[in-house]
């Protein structure tokens, strides 16, 4: 399964901007899916209403981008990417919705 944080680099800036100021969200708006498909040349998988719901991974790693800076939206780092893995595998109940906005 494709993911935001493989995607990161090559997502349109209107789309990592919109992921990185919105981070209650759980779910990709149809119209930044469609952008994503269209900028990555990846099929993100969608639900019935062709929305992307935001993965524990996802949001993990969209939060360690934010705490890097709270508007960048340039690859993060690999220190980043390692935070991110390390809080996906010390917290293996967490609850995505409650930890998104615990930002």
């Amino acid at each position: 399964m494709t993911s935001i944080s493989t995607l990161w680099a090559t997502l349109d800036t209107t789309v990592q901007r919109w992921l990185l100021q919105n981070p209650g969200t759980m779910v990709l708006p149809r119209t930044y899916v469609n952008q994503v498909a269209a900028g990555a040349g990846q099929v993100l998988h969608l639900d019935e209403h062709g929305e992307y719901w935001l993965s524990k991974e996802d949001m993990l790693f969209l939060k360690a981008v934010r705490s890097q800076s709270p508007h960048s939206t340039k690859s993060p780092s690999p220190q980043v990417r390692s935070r991110a893995a390390a809080l996906r595998s010390d917290e293996p109940g967490l609850d995505p919705h409650r930890e998104a906005l615990d930002q």
